[in-house]
């Protein structure tokens, strides 16, 4: 995987891999090192070899990270499907709630109506207009019972027009409940689908994953750490041949604090939808890196934190991220499969893909997105 391009170029960045990160067994390896094999002195004093080797070592790193590109976009494509499940689901539970209210409040509202026009008739008030004409003592006292009558009959009239509109809100009520179900179902069968698909690919791509770091810690194996091969390798992010690391970054800041968290993370497996302590995805280890640094930024979901650091006006462009800033990976149609964590120099500390472990490695430039988030 290319690394980006920062001051002092990748030489710089595989040199500050000693300021910043773990020691290899301990921050990238994804089984136990191995004794050397016999073959060992045979690598290291045979440069074609050792090429060989190396080439071998890094087309199976490059496939596990293809693979596991292929795992984490799954993984994230089925959370996805279950997401829209849920939601169209609480939209159903909505609708029936707004129903029920509705038709409860034209029951209550005819009630109350048909009280009123009880009351009248218990009363007499509906022929006082007659009485009036027989019995009023004058012309004042009759406009006077008219005008009460009038005001009665026009409260009846409105309390019936209330009752009715009340009646037709509820038949809308349930019409939307009844449409609102049929879209939840076509919704949870589509994502069903979806997420077992999804589900299925992730499957795959993880086995292949496993067997690619199989193949590559034999072959490390067997070149017992010999620099030849590590000088092969280059800027791969291959656990045996990245230094060893120096004292984490002081300082108060939160960049330094999100660094020094993920720092101590790794060589902790990934595991989907984890936030630890003893497991992450890409984005648990983000969000727990955060909340330790005392700052929020969002969900668990690295779409999520990207949209919340954009709404927030938080974004920076690639070439001004500094440590402790969050890089993000895209699959082109708008949402981000993947966030890492700045470490600087070139570098940067990830929860990469099921199969793997917390790691530090060299910035990929593939599905890289321009900005990065600065929180904080």
């Amino acid at each position: 995987m290319a690394a980006r391009t920062r001051a002092g170029g990748p030489a710089a960045a595989l040199i500050t891999v000693a300021l910043v990160l773990g020691s290899p067994s301990a921050a990238l390896a994804d089984s136990p090192r191995t004794s050397p094999s016999p073959s060992a002195s045979l690598a290291s004093t045979d440069g074609t070899r050792a090429r060989e080797l190396a080439t071998r070592i890094v087309a199976l790193q490059r496939e596990a990270e293809q693979e596991g590109k292929t795992a984490e976009q799954a993984d994230e494509r089925a959370d996805a499907a279950k997401a829209a499940s849920e939601a169209a689901a609480q939209a159903l539970a909505d609708a029936r709630t707004a129903a029920a209210f509705a038709a409860q409040d034209a029951v209550e509202t005819r009630a109350s109506a048909s009280a009123f026009a009880a009351q009248l008739a218990r009363t007499n008030l509906g022929t006082l207009p007659l009485d009036l004409l027989l019995n009023a003592r004058s012309a004042e006292e009759m406009l006077g019972g008219l005008s009460t009558t009038a005001q009665l009959s026009m409260q009846s009239q409105l309390l019936f027009a209330e009752a009715r509109t009340a009646e037709v809100a509820a038949r809308r009520s349930q019409e939307a409940a009844a449409s609102a179900a049929a879209d939840a179902a076509a919704t949870a069968g589509h994502a069903t689908a979806a997420a077992a698909a999804a589900r299925k690919i992730a499957a795959t791509a993880k086995t292949a994953v496993d067997a690619a770091l199989r193949e590559q810690s034999a072959l490390l194996a067997q070149t017992a750490g010999d620099p030849a091969v590590c000088a092969s390798v280059g800027t791969a992010p291959v656990a045996a041949c990245l230094p060893s690391a120096g004292a984490a970054p002081a300082g108060t800041s939160v960049g330094a604090r999100v660094v020094r968290f993920a720092l101590a993370q790794i060589g902790k497996p990934y595991v989907f939808g984890a936030a630890g302590p003893d497991a992450y995805d890409c984005s648990g280890l983000t969000l727990a890196a955060y909340a330790a640094a005392g700052v929020s930024i969002g969900i668990h979901s690295a779409t999520a934190q990207y949209d919340l650091a954009r709404s927030n006006g938080d974004l920076v462009a690639i070439a001004d991220a500094k440590p402790g800033d969050l890089l993000f990976y895209t699959d082109g149609h708008g949402d981000m499969y993947h966030v890492t964590i700045d470490a600087g120099n070139g570098l940067m500390l990830e929860a990469p893909y099921p199969g793997a472990r917390v790691r530090g490695a060299p910035v990929r430039t593939l599905d890289l997105v321009a900005q990065a988030a600065h929180f904080g």
